[in-house]
């Protein structure tokens, strides 16, 4: 699934859902910086809403993780 997402990123390099999808694919892998460095790319491009507090739920679980 990674090699996937970053080959529609070579060819679509703001995908932002593209972002936000490898950034959970690496938080599943266990890839924390780089989970944390695509969705916080991927919400700063997307407005403010309740629909990515899933996504701000995450990057809060990945700064507790990191900081351990």
């Amino acid at each position: 699934a990674l090699s996937m997402i970053d080959l529609m990123l070579t060819v679509q390099p703001h995908g932002k859902y593209e972002l936000r999808d490898r950034g959970v694919v690496h938080y599943r892998l266990g890839n924390y910086s780089e989970a944390l460095n695509d969705l916080r790319s991927f919400l700063a491009t997307v407005p403010s809403g309740s629909e990515n507090e899933s996504v701000h739920q995450l990057v809060g679980r990945l700064h507790r993780l990191l900081d351990d």
